[in-house]
């Protein structure tokens, strides 16, 4: 569990850095990436695991020269798995020139695709949410790095039919 956990956080963050470094203010020289963080809440129990892993990755980013030279500073905030105060780091992010945004929680990606989309931030949604985002022509700037919810389901029923993809 913990092995999938640490790889949706390189794939997020490696994808998150990807467009940072497009996106990039020659003169901070910094990547800044937003981080919704749910340390406390409803799902607190992912969170005291998740969010320290998060930032021992840009950690060991940054030790090893960061991206093309530039340091990563992510900019978390806990929003206890609470749209309001989603919404509000949201703001927080934008104002500090987030690049990028992990967005954490079903109701907080549906609270926040359209700002997203407005603003042309990118937004990470890992394993849940809105399905009809994996459509990228529809959803440009918001990017599932798991399964959905439904094709989670979908798999499952494969799996106990039988039935082979």
């Amino acid at each position: 569990m913990k092995r999938h956990r640490t790889t949706l956080m390189a794939i997020a963050l490696s994808l998150g850095m990807s467009f940072a470094v497009v996106g990039l203010v020659a003169a901070n020289h910094e990547i800044v990436i937003g981080f919704q963080c749910d340390r406390t809440g409803a799902t607190q129990t992912i969170g005291v695991n998740l969010c320290p892993g998060y930032h021992d990755y840009v950690k060991l980013v940054n030790a090893k020269g960061g991206v093309r030279g530039h340091k990563i500073r992510v900019v978390e905030v806990d929003h206890e798995y609470k749209v309001p105060p989603a919404i509000e780091s949201y703001e927080r992010f934008r104002k500090e020139g987030a690049v990028v945004i992990s967005v954490y929680g079903t109701p907080q990606i549906y609270a926040l695709t359209a700002k997203l989309t407005e603003d042309q931030i990118p937004g990470t949604s890992p394993g849940f949410g809105k399905a009809a985002t994996a459509d990228g022509t529809r959803y440009p700037y918001i990017f599932p790095i798991a399964a959905t919810y439904y094709s989670q389901a979908a798999a499952a029923i494969q799996w106990r039919s039988g039935a082979t993809p």
